[in-house]
């Protein structure tokens, strides 16, 4: 069985990848195994979640995949999913958080609850990751968090208030983390994608058009591939001395952007 990449940077590493069933939490999980990884796939999605392992499994490739079914915007399930890691390798060496609901809509008409999840598991959590992480990085010697926002963080996306708002925090904390935890080896950094084809940009395209939307991206779509090598590279020992940083991938956009953000809502 080959690496995929060409490298084996993360052989000998466990890596825990939230919303790993589709997108690009998918395309990071292969990314990492065919780096001759073990990835935890984290979900609530469990067909999803066993399609992504199946995928992998037949894909040959070097590392391993396996599942677990938990729900981050809770405590237990952050705690399990910590423990299952560490009890099933002995070591827990990069997280990447990827998990992420949303109530779209108006940002004044998105509801309590919605308003409360979305921050549940975008960015709370992030923080309940590094609280029951850390401990257990640290004691094999450091680790690495990449944490994915996005660009709605950055700039007002109509639709996505409450999104935006729980990716900005995942930018802070990250900060954060990278500040408090550097001494026990530990790393953490942040990616803003911009407008990646997963299954909720493919709405999206259904429904306005590729051709409307690819006009505000001067490199068009992103595809989950391109954002799991940025995110492989972040967790690996390659970006060693890369620590509390915010990376765009957006093919630009950010760049070309007009005070208003793109001009197509959700």
């Amino acid at each position: 069985m080959g690496d995929r990449g060409g490298s084996g940077r993360f052989s000998g590493k466990a890596v825990i990848v939230t919303g790993g069933a589709s997108g690009i939490g998918e395309a990071t999980i292969h990314r990492i195994v065919g780096e001759s990884g073990s990835v935890l796939l984290v979900d609530i999605d469990e067909a999803g979640a066993g399609r992504v392992a199946a995928d992998v499994a037949a894909a040959g490739l070097a590392g391993e995949v396996a599942v677990c079914v938990a729900d981050v915007s809770t405590i237990e399930g952050v705690d399990a999913m910590v423990a299952d890691a560490a009890d099933r390798w002995g070591r827990l060496d990069v997280v990447v958080n990827n998990a992420v609901t949303t109530e779209i809509g108006p940002v004044l008409g998105i509801s309590d609850e919605g308003w409360q999840r979305t921050f549940d598991v975008s960015v709370t959590a992030v923080w309940r990751s590094a609280k029951a992480a850390v401990p257990v990085m640290a004691a094999n010697g450091g680790g690495a968090f990449v944490n994915l926002s996005t660009n709605a963080a950055l700039a007002a996306v109509p639709g996505l208030g409450a999104y935006g708002a729980a990716k900005a925090g995942v930018i802070q904390i990250t900060r954060q983390i990278a500040v408090e935890c550097a001494a026990q080896g530990i790393r953490a950094n942040s990616i803003t994608p911009g407008v990646i084809m997963s299954p909720g940009i493919a709405l999206l395209v259904q429904h306005h058009g590729r051709e409307r939307i690819e006009a505000d991206l001067p490199g068009g779509l992103g595809q989950p591939a391109q954002l799991a090598a940025v995110v492989a590279f972040l967790g690996s020992d390659d970006a060693s001395y890369v620590n509390g940083e915010n990376v765009q991938v957006d093919g630009g956009w950010f760049a070309k952007r007009s005070p208003g953000g793109l001009t197509f809502g959700v």
